[in-house]
């Protein structure tokens, strides 16, 4: 990832150092889109449910929605939107270059569209989901239409693959 500073909806500071130690899902989208953000956080419950059902013991992967629009995404905003999805879903917000800069290391991508006369505005965006392994590297793209229990029986085999290649790394640098 690009080197980053961005702010959770609980006001702290997240780095890109923030994003190894454990498994993490995310996408890129804002709270007032109509649309394609209400299903990607609806997806992030139905992988995130299916996987406790299909193993109750696994360090749950975290669940990470990243605001491209930070004129209106504020962290309080994001709590409170996020909050009617999932209280365990984080969300981050930042300066547009720092977003701007994540979006380009992912290789994605958003524009805010011309405003109405009203001065609201849609921004349109990527809608893949992220995976992002626990030393903070795109593991894997999901791009949508999602078949969410197929994404949950994929980490199984993503994760079995990572443990081995991981292992394998770690013998021939010895």
């Amino acid at each position: 990832l690009a080197p980053v500073q961005l702010t959770n909806q609980h006001g702290q500071t997240v780095t890109e150092s923030w994003f190894t130690g454990q498994w993490t899902f995310f996408a890129f989208g804002f709270t007032h889109c109509p649309d394609v953000c209400i299903a990607t956080l609806t997806q992030f419950i139905e992988i995130k449910k299916t996987l406790a059902q299909r193993h109750p013991g696994m360090t749950p992967p975290r669940y990470v929605f990243i605001s491209v629009d930070p004129e209106r995404d504020t962290p309080a905003r994001l709590a409170t939107y996020l909050s009617a999805f999932d209280r365990d879903f984080i969300g981050l917000t930042g300066a547009a270059a720092q977003i701007e800069a994540l979006e380009q290391s992912m290789a994605t991508f958003h524009r805010k569209q011309t405003p109405s006369a009203s001065g609201d505005y849609q921004v349109s965006h990527s809608g893949e989901i992220f995976l992002l392994d626990p030393a903070g590297r795109v593991y894997a793209r999901f791009v949508p239409p999602l078949e969410t229990s197929v994404v949950a029986g994929q980490l199984n085999s993503i994760m079995t693959f990572y443990t081995r290649e991981t292992k394998q790394g770690s013998a021939s640098k010895t």
